[in-house]
């Protein structure tokens, strides 16, 4: 039977509910022994992945991932987690030189909101070529 990668970090994450940091770290080396017993390792980032988002969402936070072309100043995802809302956030900054300019902002890796310029021109194109079918 093939166990899915959020099922180890769900398990894993109840299971570790309330727990010492020590009592922790003997879950966590049975659980690391169980994936490699189900060879499972080639998978230990994407468990991990889900694990880190389980403990998050018992911590009350969100994860905001920042997509940018470069650098920003810190107050930049201050700003964006204070409009936001009331919520908690960790920070991911995603460097994508790629997108030349604007941000793609992604929260809790299902919610996206595209404002780079690659996606505004895409949008005006596709707006433009609606306007000339008419």
């Amino acid at each position: 039977m093939k166990i899915s990668s959020q099922l180890y970090a769900k398990v894993f994450s109840e299971m570790t509910k309330g727990k010492s940091p020590k009592e922790i770290e003997a879950l966590a080396q049975k659980l690391a022994a169980m994936i490699a017993k189900n060879g499972d390792t080639n998978r230990k980032d994407e468990i991990l992945k889900f694990a880190e988002r389980y403990a998050r969402e018992a911590a009350g936070k969100h994860l905001m991932s920042v997509e940018t072309a470069r650098e920003l100043p810190e107050s930049f995802y201050a700003d964006i987690a204070r409009k936001l809302g009331e919520k908690e956030y960790d920070v991911e900054k995603v460097i994508n030189e790629d997108l030349v300019a604007g941000a793609k902002l992604t929260i809790d890796d299902e919610r996206e909101l595209d404002l780079s310029l690659r996606a505004m021109l895409k949008q005006l194109f596709n707006t433009k070529e609606k306007h000339h079918e008419l």
